[in-house]
């Protein structure tokens, strides 16, 4: 018998690319609040007016006590994205694979990772205004206390907002949100963090009681809502961490992250015949800002 047979052998290629696995689709677009229109310009504006009061017992023929309502103006900056590759004309000659859809599945997914990347940003970040920029401010800011998310962080949060009038029920039902096709009530925040974060919730029997959570979340091995919370799970690059090491999440209403649309995303294959290739370019544009900080809370915890 010759042992040489084994060169013979045929090769079975493959006539598709393993795309590796990866976020594809935007989380959190479809859980902020989207400007009307197409954005046109460098940036969007967002009017803000005070709330009022209002005046008792006036007493007859006094001349009226007038509100003069406060507004000012916050701005959300627009961004543009792009993420390209090029595809050798003759290394495309040379493959059984088509290559060019998956490079475009695989740039668009990159593209819409970045619409969490930014919005993530937002709650945080210091936003735009007339008169300069406005911070988060301390009093929205939980800190980490030596631990990870607890419940006493989710309590804190919930508190902060609750209090602040930020319940945004009405959001969540009018979005036909499916809350995993059980009846329950619609949750009226939203809870972005890792998956790190919802461990460590796991290891509390509180949350996991069935007794507590509509939703039983040892047997599905998450959270989905809980506290009135709308979790949604990020990739832990999206999250910036602080000076001690800890990881900021955030909790906010939908009503109070303004997301405004420029392009959304799009993609195009064109020859370049200076560089005898193919380029495949996904490109949008868009932006984001928090409307009011009381809608916002950042949650301190341990990396």
């Amino acid at each position: 018998m010759s042992t040489y047979i084994s060169n013979a052998f045929v090769q079975q290629y493959s006539d598709t690319f393993h795309i590796l696995a990866q976020q594809k689709v935007s989380r959190l677009e479809r859980f902020v609040t989207r400007q009307s229109g197409l954005i046109v310009g460098a940036s969007f504006v967002i009017d803000r007016l005070a709330k009022g009061g209002s005046v008792r017992n006036k007493p007859r023929h006094a001349d009226l006590n007038y509100q003069n309502l406060e507004n000012d103006r916050r701005y959300g900056d627009m961004v543009d994205v792009y993420s390209a590759d090029l595809i050798d004309k003759f290394d495309k000659l040379k493959l059984l694979i088509e290559p060019t859809n998956s490079y475009t599945q695989n740039l668009i997914s990159a593209v819409n990772r970045d619409k969490d990347s930014l919005i993530v940003q937002a709650l945080g970040a210091s936003v735009r205004t007339d008169s300069g920029t406005s911070a988060l401010g301390a009093g929205q800011k939980i800190a980490v206390g030596g631990t990870g998310l607890t419940l006493a962080k989710l309590r804190q949060a919930k508190l902060l907002l609750d209090d602040a009038q930020m319940d945004d029920t009405d959001f969540f039902s009018m979005m036909g949100t499916n809350m995993a096709g059980m009846d329950i009530n619609p949750p009226a925040y939203i809870l972005v963090c890792r998956a790190k974060d919802i461990d460590n919730l796991l290891g509390d029997t509180t949350v996991t009681s069935s007794d507590y959570n509509a939703i039983k979340a040892l047997v599905n091995g998450t959270i989905n809502t809980y506290m009135g919370f709308k979790f949604v799970i990020l990739p832990t690059t999206n999250f910036e961490t602080g000076s001690s090491s800890d990881t900021f999440v955030y909790a906010y209403a939908p009503k109070s992250v303004k997301w405004g649309v420029g392009q959304d995303v799009s993609s195009a294959i064109d020859w370049l015949p200076t560089k005898q290739s193919w380029q495949v370019c996904a490109t949008a544009s868009y932006g984001c800002a928090r409307a009011e900080d009381e809608g916002v809370v950042q949650i301190a915890v341990s990396t």
